[in-house]
């Protein structure tokens, strides 16, 4: 297998989130073509995508020492950091490689990136439109500035934006399926479900059209329909993140229990770095009345995930229901309460023997 078709079965078997087979085919790459900066690049990809960030993190280190003039593995090391929430760490990575590289279009996108992830937006927008203006050539621009726009509730600014990226990039999968999100944003259900539906026609190996389309119907609240297209998108991508999630929380809104356990169970051992797993999982324990295990996993689930909002709100009003059903100290329960009136009341009947 040449270099071409080693990287192009690799990346497919990454788009299914089969990370291990897709691992075996860069190693065997590594094997024929150890000096490929692809071929290096793609098999620190997949050991970051796997969750490995001590092998991705060398091996991006020896991509970029061994190619100092080729911007991936600057790049790379600062995903690795984004990945690892060492956001200042990753800033400066990627000022370095925007000095070392001033014209790469990706190194000014990762610059827009990581301004985004830690709120400076003004300076994500200047980079954006630093993009859109000098790389024409690359849809990044107007759909990251199109994402700023949706971020501030600026929906039809996005929606021009992301227009234009598909009028020019009209085979580009996130112009797309950015144009189908902006419009559900609106309300525009029968444009959104649409491009949702081209990106499932005519893109059938990527999975945003089935997401986009399953997402349609549980918003519908048509929650057969979205069973039966995640359950199809499961069959077609088996370990995809995003689509076992999905199929979860669809059995949980059907109040099917068992089936959204197993299925968040194996979300948190296949994906540990989501934390969608244990929200699932102790969303499960808490309709099933199991409130102490909820706030067992709930724990659990902030030690890997301080700042996750979601699991704190969570863990607050699992610690509220406990809090509720448990009787306070000095006051009977209620139980304990009925039963005293009902012996009050057997003695208060009872007859008093006459005197003698």
């Amino acid at each position: 297998m040449n270099i071409l078709d080693s990287i192009a079965t690799g990346n497919k078997l990454l788009d299914s989130s089969e990370f291990i087979e897709a691992q075996t085919v860069f190693a065997e790459a590594m094997k024929s073509f150890p000096d490929n900066a692809a071929v290096k690049e793609r098999y620190a990809h997949v050991a970051m995508r796997m969750g490995d960030l001590v092998q991705a993190y060398e091996r991006y280190q020896n991509l970029r020492d061994s190619h100092p003039n080729n911007p991936v593995g600057m790049i790379g090391l600062g995903n690795v950091l984004l990945q690892s929430h060492k956001m200042e760490e990753a800033q400066e990575v990627f000022a370095t490689a925007l000095e070392t590289f001033p014209g790469n279009a990706w190194v000014k996108e990762r610059n827009a990136h990581v301004a985004v992830r830690l709120g400076d937006l003004d300076r994500a927008r200047l980079h954006y439109q630093d993009m859109k203006a000098n790389h024409p050539e690359v849809p990044s621009g107007y759909i990251g500035l199109g994402n700023l726009s949706l971020q501030a509730d600026q929906l039809e600014d996005a929606q021009r934006l992301f227009t234009e990226a598909l009028e020019k990039f009209p085979e580009n999968i996130w112009a797309k399926e950015r144009c189908a999100h902006v419009a559900m944003r609106l309300g525009n259900l029968d444009q959104a479900r649409e491009h949702f539906q081209d990106l499932k026609d005519n893109h059938p190996d990527h999975p945003a059209g089935f997401i986009g389309l399953g997402n349609m119907a549980l918003r519908s609240n048509d929650l057969d329909a979205a069973q039966a297209i995640f359950a199809e998108a499961l069959e077609q991508f088996p370990q995809h993140e995003t689509i076992n999630e999905r199929s979860a929380h669809v059995a949980l809104r059907l109040g099917d229990l068992a089936k959204a356990q197993s299925q968040y169970q194996a979300l948190k051992e296949r994906f540990p770095r989501n934390p969608a797993g244990f929200i699932g999982l102790a969303t499960v324990l808490q309709q099933s009345d199991k409130l102490p295990e909820a706030k067992k996993m709930l724990a659990e689930a902030i030690k890997l995930f301080p700042a996750n909002a979601t699991l704190q709100s969570q863990q607050q009003r699992v610690i509220e229901s406990i809090a509720e059903r448990k009787p306070s100290r000095g006051r009977p329960s209620a139980t304990a309460a009925t039963q005293g009136k009902e012996g009050t009341k057997r003695q208060g009947k009872r007859k008093r023997r006459p005197k003698k």
